[in-house]
């Protein structure tokens, strides 16, 4: 009998066990509808009661880097200031948001805004490489796992990152102070962007940091992508650390990653208005940007890489680095293209480079009347320890109206470029700043330049 009050007892624990994980198998005490909805609720909250706005930086996958100072409003509108272009920096515009229940709660800008701008499918406009796809930028955002529990349990959020809906982008969302809000409202940004502009411009072209000891490190500033690295010799060789895009704050340009040199490593660079510097910190010790005249390291570690793809002899009759053999052949060459039965005129000529496949493609701007052409040559090259190259005929070498364009064109191309060997430096002019020269090794008096891109 005993037993079988015993086997009662434990039937009864059993049923009790299992109904007491019924009543109780759901994670979360909420439906899920309701708890996206308090999510929602409290992210609306913690967006437009930030009494000063927020900083918003993004690092767009297709390049460039941006930040915007926005204040969220209770009435569903957003003022928003960026650093995409003077009228973004200078000029505060209004549009609308809002927060929505997709799949996640997501944050939507949902009327046309500077955070658009990189986002937007033209590239005219977002400075895209091609249409349809703008930077790879993005306008809708939802709080990963870390905000969410923080929002459902009411903790303080000062700084935290939301992520783009289409793109991924992981962007950061921090409070601005009084002090920032008026400074971002009266064109703060545009500031920075002028006075590291002026701080480029007024310093010896050739930028370098001395991060350990006294080896000087090239400091690579490009505002066009804007992009930084740092390039050093080593083993025979160049290194190159980054690049890092870049968004401007009110006093540096942060960057979308540390860079990195031994021991020393950095992701903000900062604009001292008192003396006129850029520096980066290491610890409490500045780091002074510094430029001299001299070039750091030889233009031919860097030929064929980002910022350093194309060398443009511009339509010109002489110019700065133009031997007299050289204007002499250009004038030959428009002659010959003038009257070689298709009246062309020749423009300017982009030599193109590929460190990686080894190639130059040459382009010749060549319009007829009123009607734009391009004649194409494809070359190979090889490059010795000393930067000399030597450049030869590639398969196929004639690309579009590089038939009727051959002849014309050999004074340059088929009587030099492809017959001489080549030093490729720099050369400085005082006006136009830092060109790439070719100097023939075979004819020295045959050289000239052109902008580097």
């Amino acid at each position: 009998m005993i037993n079988v009050i015993r086997k009662l007892s434990i039937l009864s624990l059993l049923v009790l066990m299992f109904g007491c994980k019924k009543e109780n198998d759901r994670v979360f005490e909420e439906e899920p509808s309701e708890r996206q909805a308090k999510v929602i609720d409290k992210l609306y909250t913690m967006l437009t009661t930030s009494e000063n706005g927020w900083k918003v930086t993004i690092y767009p996958k297709g390049g460039k880097g941006f930040r915007h100072w926005m204040k969220l409003k209770s009435n569903d509108r957003v003022e928003m200031v960026s650093d995409f272009n003077v009228t973004s920096a200078t000029v505060p515009k209004e549009s609308t948001f809002r927060i929505s229940a997709l799949q996640t709660p997501t944050l939507i800008f949902d009327t046309y805004n500077y955070i658009h701008l990189p986002y937007d499918p033209t590239a005219s406009i977002s400075g895209g490489t091609t249409n349809g796809t703008g930077l790879l930028s993005d306008i809708e955002f939802f709080p990963g796992a870390g905000l969410v529990d923080s929002l459902l349990k009411d903790l303080p959020v000062s700084k935290t990152t939301l992520i783009g809906k289409y793109n991924g982008n992981y962007t950061i969302f921090e409070k601005a102070t009084a002090a920032e809000e008026a400074a971002y409202k009266a064109g703060g940004l545009d500031k920075t962007r002028n006075n590291i502009a002026a701080f480029i411009s007024t310093t010896p072209k050739f930028l370098y940091v001395e991060l350990e000891g006294t080896q000087k490190i090239q400091f690579n500033y490009a505002a066009t992508t804007k992009t930084i690295s740092l390039s050093y010799e080593k083993d025979n060789g160049v290194v190159t650390e980054g690049p890092a895009t870049f968004a401007h704050t009110l006093n540096s340009l942060k960057l979308s990653k540390a860079l990195k040199y031994n021991n020393i490593s950095f992701d903000e660079i900062f604009y001292d208005e008192a003396t006129k510097v850029l520096y980066i910190l290491n610890g409490s010790n500045r780091i002074v940007v510094k430029g001299t005249s001299a070039p750091i390291l030889p233009l031919h570690y860097f030929l064929g890489s980002t910022g350093y793809m194309n060398i443009v002899a511009p339509d010109a009759t002489t110019y700065a680095g133009w031997s007299p053999d050289f204007m002499a052949r250009r004038a030959q060459a428009v002659t010959s293209l003038k009257n070689g039965g298709y009246n062309l005129t020749l423009k300017a000529i982009t030599f193109g480079f590929n460190r990686t496949l080894k190639t130059l493609t040459i382009t010749a701007n060549i319009p007829q009347n009123t009607t734009n052409y391009n004649a194409l040559f494809y070359l190979n090259f090889e490059k010795d320890a000393n930067g000399i190259y030597k450049f030869s005929k590639a398969d196929p070498y004639l690309g579009t109206n590089g038939g009727i364009t051959e002849t014309g064109l050999a004074p340059i191309i088929g009587n030099r470029i492809l017959t001489d060997k080549f030093v490729i430096e720099y050369y400085s002019d005082p006006v136009l700043g830092n060109l790439g020269m070719f100097k023939s090794v075979e004819n020295p008096d045959f050289y000239f330049t052109g902008t580097i891109n």
